[in-house]
Parts: C-alpha cells; structure tokens; sequence
C-alpha cells in the first residue's frame, strides 16, 4: 500500500482469484484490471496460504532491482 503507487488498492477492490485465461502453457495472463489471477487450477491452495495475512510484492518496472 505504498503511497502515490498503490495506495488505493482497497478502493479499487484488488483480490487474488483464479482466472480460465492464466496458463502455464503458453504463459497468459493481462485480463483482469488488476487483480492478481492465477491459474483456476492452483488458485485454491495458493489462497489458503495467504489467508490470516502475507506480504504480495508486485513491480512490472523492475526498478527496485535495477542498479
């Protein structure tokens, strides 16, 4: 909930949830306006372990890891 970069993640409703369009084979996934989809295969167990609270980081610049 960094301010200025995603502080209105609550707002906007952002979830994890499976999604019939994210697979492994080809690699796809974009379709979901911001939420993190994951394949409707996994998406169960990989919610369990985030349930009671995790940390998710998420950077499409890469900017932390560049020098």
């Amino acid at each position: 909930l960094t301010p200025g970069h995603n502080s209105n993640v609550r707002a906007r409703e952002i979830v994890i949830h499976g999604a019939w369009y994210v697979t492994e084979n080809p690699p796809h996934a974009g379709l979901s306006w911001g939420c993190f989809a994951l394949d409707s295969r996994v998406n169960a167990d990989i919610i369990a372990k985030f349930r009671g609270g995790a940390i998710i980081y998420a950077d499409t610049s890469g900017a932390l890891f560049r020098e």
